[in-house]
């Protein structure tokens, strides 16, 4: 039986809260850039991952540090 990805959501928050990144493709990682296209600072940002693998529903989130 072959895995079943669907409904795949990843946002990534700066540290005051605004949304930086956030796709819906399950292919497309986060690169560092912002949601003004540059490049986003050093530091500790906060990452949401929610999908349904098989009929079970998954939500994800913790801290993730970029270093420059």
């Amino acid at each position: 039986v072959e895995n079943q990805l669907s409904d795949f959501s990843m946002q990534i928050f700066n540290r005051w809260g605004g949304l930086i990144f956030s796709t819906i493709n399950p292919d497309m990682g986060w690169s560092g850039i912002d949601a003004n296209g540059e490049q986003a600072p050093g530091g500790v940002y906060v990452f949401k991952i929610s999908y349904k693998l098989n009929q079970s529903i998954y939500a994800e989130h913790g801290t993730i540090t970029l270093v420059r």
